[in-house]
């Protein structure tokens, strides 16, 4: 998967911080 992308995308889209997206992606990532 293109993390980058998604980063992009929680943020403008969805607006989340980057704490929030931190845990977000570790929880994909398991």
């Amino acid at each position: 998967k293109d993390y980058k992308s998604i980063d992009a995308y929680l943020k403008t889209e969805i607006g989340l911080t980057e704490e929030n997206m931190a845990a977000l992606k570790g929880l994909l990532l398991e």
